[in-house]
């Protein structure tokens, strides 16, 4: 394997780390990975090929003892909104997270006494059930979600307890970067995917860059809480998220109704069309300072989906040929139906 990434010169005032990263070829992985690089911590990437940032492939990381690190960090886990959730799928989903959970677990056992210290693990919001009118903290302690997200998220924080190391979960909101979920909601350069249904849903997020700063914090904290939550801490609807979008972006966005966003997405769209009200009460107590606490302040700070002079008058010229065709097609049409005098 190749010799693990280390950075020049070290800057963090805590105690430097080796930590083994899990998935540090993803969209939040590779934003963890410099910022532990920046801070002095080496880092040790796992992935599923040899690429920037990845040290070590799982093949290899399956047949070699643990390396000595302080710490263990995965953030690994296949889109859960990519595919429809078919047996196959589903089970590709678990193996993800609670699979990769499990095996680092076991790497860590087998490496005892010298295993490391703390074990930092992806989580995801989707463990509270959907409500309106809830407030979900770090400390509740109520039913899961009674669907494939909470299972999935259940069986996950279960898989990484146990008896070598203590867990610590970062529940993570939609991540909103360069890339990730903003990606996908952007139909055509010029037109976004806008409010589900009536839009009362909650939309918990959090900027990237902020979740990849909780996993720091939650690896230099000394005695951190079992369970964090990577969501800002304002909380939005749909609406009001679409509403965001368009005074950030200036873009104009797509209503859908729920009917139509269930046909489009089957079993998946409970995931657009139905939200929970997460807060980080426990993890801001714990010393965790958001830098984009706002969904203006983080939409503000990915700047390349803002629009440029170009593409606005792109915009304007394609919105004047379509209203240009427009009145053609309709002079046309009263032409054809008004009779010859």
């Amino acid at each position: 394997p190749h010799p693990p990434t280390s950075p020049s010169p070290p800057s963090s005032g805590s105690p430097l780390m080796r930590v083994l990263l899990a998935g540090s070829s993803g969209f939040l992985g590779q934003c963890l990975r410099t910022q532990l690089l920046a801070k002095g911590h080496t880092v040790i990437g796992v992935g599923r090929s040899r690429s920037p940032g990845v040290d070590v492939t799982w093949s290899e990381f399956d047949q070699n003892p643990l390396p000595d690190v302080d710490a263990v960090v995965q953030v690994t886990g296949a889109n859960i909104m990519a595919k429809k959730w078919t047996s196959a799928r589903r089970k590709e989903i678990m193996e993800s997270r609670v699979g990769i959970a499990r095996k680092l677990i076991e790497k860590i056992r087998a490496s005892d006494p010298q295993s490391p210290k703390r074990f930092v693990h992806a989580s995801a919001i989707g463990v509270f059930p959907p409500s309106e009118s809830a407030i979900y903290a770090e400390d509740y302690d109520g039913p899961i979600a009674s669907n494939f997200p909470g299972q999935v998220v259940s069986d996950w924080e279960k898989s990484a307890v146990s008896d070598v190391t203590d867990p610590i979960a970062v529940r993570l909101g939609v991540i909103l970067g360069h890339g990730g979920a903003l990606g996908e909601m952007r139909l055509t350069p010029f037109l976004w995917a806008g409010q589900i249904g009536k839009g009362r849903q909650y939309f918990p997020f959090v900027h990237v860059e902020d979740a990849a700063s909780l996993f720091v914090f939650a690896l230099e904290q000394p005695s951190p809480p079992n369970v964090l939550h990577a969501v800002a801490p304002e909380s939005v609807t749909n609406k009001e998220f679409a509403q965001t979008l368009w005074k950030i972006y200036r873009r104009p966005t797509l209503p859908s109704p729920e009917f139509l966003t269930k046909l489009m997405f089957g079993e998946r769209a409970m995931l657009l069309t139905e939200g929970m009200r997460v807060v980080p009460r426990l993890t801001v107590q714990a010393g965790f300072k958001f830098r984009y606490p706002t969904l203006a302040a983080a939409l503000s700070a990915i700047p390349e989906y803002r629009p440029t002079a170009s593409s606005l008058w792109m915009l304007a010229a394609t919105l004047a040929a379509v209203v240009i065709a427009v009145g053609y097609v309709g002079t046309l049409f009263v032409a054809f139906l008004l009779p010859e005098e």
